[in-house]
């Protein structure tokens, strides 16, 4: 991934931070559906309709984000983030204060676990662990 350089523009300094936003989302979309993930990202895509990211992948994205920005963010706003731009006021209500972003890698790609893509329910996936469900 790669990331903006931090300037001392107030105004450019949100830009490139809001162009980070972007780029996050886009990864986890294009990780999340490798085959079609989107063209092009903007503060108006949708999340979920748009960009396929479901509650689980809001999770991962919640992550990464508070990961990114050095930030805390409301489990409440991004639940209801229903677009980009949504998150990035959430990440301006957490406080952000321009600090330049650091992003650890991404991890490695993992291959795909047989049960994962045989089974058709998640006891299915999980034979070993019934007793728990």
């Amino acid at each position: 991934m790669e990331m903006a350089a931090h300037t001392t523009t107030p105004g450019a300094d949100q830009n490139i931070r809001q162009r980070n936003l972007i780029v996050i989302v886009g990864e986890l979309a294009r990780e999340l559906h490798p085959n079609a993930g989107p063209d092009t990202i903007s503060l108006s895509s949708r999340l979920e309709r748009d960009l396929g990211i479901d509650s689980l992948g809001r999770t991962e994205l919640v992550l990464r984000l508070e990961r990114a920005f050095g930030v805390r963010l409301s489990i409440n706003l991004v639940g209801e983030a229903n677009s980009v731009g949504d998150l990035w006021q959430a990440l301006q209500q957490a406080g952000q204060t321009g600090a330049t972003i650091a992003v650890a890698p991404t991890p490695p790609s993992l291959g795909a676990v047989s049960a994962g893509t045989e089974a058709s329910t998640l006891l299915g996936a999980c034979p070993n662990n019934r007793r728990i469900f």
